[in-house]
């Protein structure tokens, strides 16, 4: 009488082990699947970046990428901050129309102008600053939250060249 219970204990065990490797091997399977899908929608932007490095290498004498963003509010390009071969920090806006390029000392830092703006909004707090275009000029995008607290942000725009406010657009929160 004991063999047989012993018996069907274990068949019983040898079942739960066989489930659960199952379980563990689809389990792995779909970790393996959300893997390669982030990687397959994340190349199509890896690819644009490699190309706007590429293309600022060969017309804007970029030597060296720290920054590499793609832009959207009057039309869509890619802006790479880095160096040249002198090592001098330069900034490469790239357009459909063409690509400009300068070197970071003949505009303001980003620096520069996160302290002009928490001079003139002390109690706004940032979410994030983008060099960007506007206006068909180079600038700088601050978006923040005017009221802490609250869903509603803004954007001020910020002249690359002479750090001179341009525009402040509010984005009503929900």
């Amino acid at each position: 009488m004991r063999s047989g219970r012993n018996g069907r204990r274990r068949r019983r065990m040898a079942w739960f082990w066989r489930w659960t490797a199952l379980a563990g091997g689809a389990l792995m399977a779909v970790c393996v699947l959300a893997v390669l899908y982030v990687r397959n929608a994340d190349a199509e932007y890896r690819q644009g970046e490699r190309r706007a490095i590429e293309l600022a290498q060969s017309q804007a004498g970029l030597a060296e990428a720290d920054q590499v963003v793609f832009y959207t509010w009057d039309e869509s390009l890619w802006i790479v901050i880095g160096k040249n071969q002198e090592g001098t920090p330069i900034i490469v806006w790239e357009r459909e129309s063409g690509v400009e390029s300068m070197p970071m000392a003949e505009g303001h830092t980003e620096e520069e102008i996160l302290e002009r703006f928490r001079r003139d909004k002390p109690e706004a707090r940032l979410v994030r600053v983008l060099p960007g275009w506007f206006n068909g000029m180079p600038v700088w995008e601050i978006r923040y939250m005017p009221v802490p607290g609250t869903k509603e942000h803004a954007l001020d725009f910020y002249s690359f060249r002479t750090g001179q406010h341009l525009k402040t657009y509010t984005l009503l929160g929900e």
